[in-house]
């Protein structure tokens, strides 16, 4: 039956049915498969790290050194190009909150993020 699906000597023959279905531990080994995710991410995680340094540098400058206040989303936007600009996948999905979060951590009482009504919020 293999060789008649894979088309001996042929072009292989799509296997057409209105009632195909998978065995249900198939379908849950297939749903639960998360090495590629994990995989991913490993590799990435240095690109974030140096992402994360290239921004660092450019807060110390701007908002430290010249007190300049920004908000949170323009400092995820530039965070996103970085990314993109190392070639990360999917570097625009980063979102504000996990950046506040890893801003806080860096640099922990140096910097102030301030929530703002109907705005975001300020670094």
């Amino acid at each position: 039956m293999l060789l008649k699906i894979q088309g001996v000597d042929k072009e292989p023959i799509d296997m057409i049915a209105a009632d195909f279905r998978y065995h249900k531990s198939c379908l849950d080994n297939f749903m639960n498969r998360q090495t590629s995710v994990a995989s991913c991410s490993v590799a990435n995680n240095d690109q974030y790290e140096v992402a994360f340094k290239h921004l660092a540098e450019e807060i110390i400058d701007k908002m430290l050194t010249q007190r300049s206040p920004c908000y949170i989303t323009q400092l995820c936007n530039r965070y996103c190009e970085i990314l993109h600009q190392l070639g990360v996948p999917n570097a625009t999905n980063y979102r504000t909150s996990g950046l506040s979060r890893r801003i806080l951590d860096h640099y922990g009482t140096r910097i102030q993020i301030i929530p703002q009504r109907g705005k975001a919020n300020l670094v």
